[in-house]
């Protein structure tokens, strides 16, 4: 029987970060310790405090089935607690956070809801993959501004073509930024706001780095100037060492989490 896969796939280059993987395992069986630049894997254990709350968990939930698609109601209430004292953002639990399985699968699967065919994406370059992978999955088109030291690696939104804006059904930002460590004023985030409000853009933030930081913590949530038509991504991936553990949020426009939540139902069950 002849097996062949699908046009997109065969489309798709290799992931980045899967190849640095490949490189490193390569490099350690040689006996190199190398520096690895990959997908950013904290290099502590994940905090004691953690690990013993799990431990009573496995029996607390054995019986306990699947998990709710969204996350549990306690789950979206501790995540809008954490955004009210990181952030000052009064978020409601019920109609404005779903749980994710991490951020990657929550960012790759986001165009899913809202792109068709031939709809333009605006990603950050450089950024990360999921961005322009899920944008083309969903039959989208990635348009990449660049990031460049000059403009303290911020989008130059005045050389976005018009009709490219116009196309536009997402656009990404992330801040805290990786790899550039950039950390954007409020003031120059409300101007991003303001330019996709104005061309009816969906403005996803992706902040799983808010709490990497040497120094005083990266003051700003782009959700602290808008709710209307923005979303942040987040995760316990990189805050709390919990790479492994699968777990993270999105948050924002209600409007735009009842989509994706409709989305997301149909994919997975839960995290």
């Amino acid at each position: 029987m002849k097996i062949e896969a699908s046009k997109r796939i065969m489309a798709l280059p290799a992931y980045a970060f899967k190849t640095i993987d490949d490189k490193v395992a390569q490099l350690t069986a040689q006996g190199v310790d190398p520096i690895d630049l990959g997908v950013g894997d904290p290099s502590t254990a994940t905090p004691a405090v953690i690990r013993q709350r799990c431990r009573l968990a496995l029996e607390e939930r054995k019986t306990a089935g699947y998990p709710s698609y969204i996350g549990s109601l306690k789950m979206r209430e501790a995540v809008a607690a954490w955004s009210r004292r990181r952030f000052g953002i009064d978020l409601d639990p019920k109609e404005e956070i779903s749980t994710t399985i991490g951020s990657k699968e929550g960012i790759f699967n986001f165009a899913e809801a809202f792109v068709n065919p031939g709809d333009v994406v605006l990603i950050p370059s450089p950024g990360y993959p999921p961005y322009a992978r899920g944008t083309l999955f969903a039959e989208g088109r990635p348009w990449f501004y660049p990031l460049d030291r000059e403009n303290g690696f911020l989008p130059r939104l005045e050389d976005i073509p018009k009709d490219v804006a116009g196309a536009a059904k997402i656009m990404w930002i992330n801040y805290p930024n990786s790899p550039t460590g950039a950390c954007p004023s409020l003031a120059e985030l409300e101007r991003i706001v303001a330019w996709a409000k104005k061309h009816d853009i969906i403005l996803a933030s992706d902040e799983a780095y808010s709490e990497i930081y040497f120094g005083d913590a990266p003051p700003s949530s782009v959700l602290e100037i808008s709710r209307d038509g923005v979303v942040v991504f987040n995760s316990l991936s990189k805050c709390s060492a919990m790479t492994c553990y699968r777990v993270g949020w999105v948050a924002g426009d209600p409007r735009v989490i009842a989509i994706y939540r409709k989305l997301k139902t149909n994919i997975d069950s839960g995290a």
